[in-house]
């Protein structure tokens, strides 16, 4: 049998959605719902290429998926028969979470269901209301505590479009998510809207400030939120290791509401999309000459819009590789959009001086590492910082006593397990792990860190300055 050896599938089970987010590009009006011929061919297919052992996972997408909980329902049950008792499938999904009650919490807990909850914050946007009006963070914030509460029969991450009109406020959002009880988030930039100057100064600044908010915590003994796309950049820079391929098109696919296989869940919605379109569910993986692209796709080869990666100064850091994007904007998989490598600029930069171990770090576990290299640079990042103050025309740093003082003690917990990942701050929903082929939560398309918490030695215990006569 020929093709690719799957690890993941998306199945977009549905256009519909309850709400109208402003920088979504779901057609959720022309409302396409998968009809269970379709869902049940597009498992019989996963199972058909699955690759031979190991973990698989089956993910969903929408609009939004909880509308048609009874397919996906059948679709986990037919997957799991069709893999085989001995043989885990790992199950999850992107929602806005305001239909996450009753009876559907009810079937997250039963099925095991890992729930990316899609929000930007606590406060109302006005870029995510509900079809009829209102915004829809009204509604999310009271069912919140109980979706938290599945706990670790579904890991529940935040995931956060960052756009240039709310990039302002990206700190202050992921702090307030913490607080809620959210112990992963992943903020993402909104690469197809019009990045401003002032927008993407801003994507820097609030890297500055989230940086002095993580030193915060650690000085104050508390346990920070995992970050993936913050620790991506940061284990980069600090391993040295090459960006990846995400996998789209050869560990993973995603099928359409009409049964059609694309790489992965945005090239389902990208105009111009036939070329890239593998097949179909009733008649297999067909289009070879797309399949070979994806087979062969590597970053070293990337066709950034402007000038080059290799003399990049954020080349060491930049973890930004979607072939989805770059078809989307460009037509073409390789490429990067000038966007995307103005945004890996500022951010890499800004992340940077927490990365800062020197040789005696290097030889350290990478959460070790992280963790001393952050207490290590932020004499530097906070000086550079309220040197940037001064200047009227700088950005203003954030106190972290301010940000972090509402902030629940850490209560002990899991460590994550997601050592190695190496997917870059793409969109595509189920990220595989390029090392080890371990497959990622909807929406996500993380970067993790090993956790290793003995570094007792290194960090600053509770209550005490990261920095002796900073704080």
């Amino acid at each position: 049998m020929t093709g690719p050896r799957l690890r993941g599938m998306t199945l977009t089970v549905t256009e519909r959605c309850n709400l109208r987010c402003g920088y979504c590009y779901v057609p959720v009006d022309r409302g396409r719902t998968m009809s269970d011929e379709i869902a049940a061919a597009a498992v019989d297919l996963f199972a058909r290429h699955a690759a031979g052992d190991g973990e698989v996972s089956l993910s969903f997408f929408g609009g939004e998926p909880f509308l048609s909980t009874e397919l996906m329902g059948r679709s986990i049950e037919r997957t799991r028969r069709a893999m085989g008792s001995g043989r885990r499938v790992r199950v999850a999904t992107p929602t806005n979470g305001t239909l996450l009650e009753g009876e559907r919490l009810d079937f997250c807990r039963e099925h095991g269901i890992e729930v990316t909850i899609s929000l930007d914050g606590t406060e109302p946007s006005g870029e995510r209301p509900f079809a009829g009006g209102g915004d829809s963070i009204e509604r999310l914030l009271p069912l919140l505590p109980s979706i938290l509460a599945l706990g670790p029969a579904a890991r529940v991450t935040a995931r956060m479009t960052v756009t240039p009109s709310n990039v302002g406020r990206l700190a202050e959002n992921v702090a307030a998510l913490d607080r809620i009880g959210f112990r992963r988030i992943v903020f993402l930039p909104a690469f197809e809207l019009e990045w401003g100057d002032e927008a993407v100064e801003a994507w820097g600044r609030e890297h500055r400030r989230i940086g002095t908010w993580l030193v915060g915590l650690h000085g104050a003994g508390r346990r920070p939120p995992d970050l993936p796309t913050w620790r991506g950049v940061e284990s980069r820079l600090i391993f040295g290791k090459p960006r990846r391929a995400c996998g789209a098109g050869v560990r993973l696919v995603a099928v359409a509401p009409d049964g059609g296989i694309h790489p992965c869940y945005r090239f389902v919605f990208a105009a111009d999309n036939e070329s890239w379109r593998l097949g179909h569910v009733f008649a297999g993986l067909t289009n070879r000459e797309a399949l070979a692209v994806f087979a062969t796709l590597d970053p070293t080869f990337a066709k950034p819009q402007d000038g080059d990666c290799a003399t990049c100064p954020a080349c060491d850091g930049c973890t930004f590789f979607c072939p989805a994007l770059g078809h989307w904007i460009l037509r073409d998989p390789l490429a990067i959009p000038a966007v995307a490598c103005r945004l890996s600029r500022v951010q890499v930069e800004a992340i940077r001086p927490y990365a800062a171990g020197g040789s005696r770090a290097a030889t350290r576990p990478a959460r070790r590492r992280i963790r001393l290299a952050a207490a290590a640079a932020v004499a530097t990042a906070v000086t550079g910082a309220a040197a940037a103050s001064c200047d009227s025309a700088g950005p203003t740093p954030v106190d972290a006593a301010d940000l972090v003082a509402d902030a629940p003690a850490d209560a002990g917990g899991d460590a994550d397990a997601d050592a190695g990942e190496e997917i870059g701050p793409g969109v595509c929903p189920v990220g595989a792990d390029a090392d080890a082929g371990e497959e990622i939560g909807p929406g996500v398309c993380p970067v993790g860190a090993d956790a290793d918490a003995d570094a007792a030695d290194d960090v600053p215990g509770p209550g005490t300055c990261p920095v002796p006569g900073l704080c």
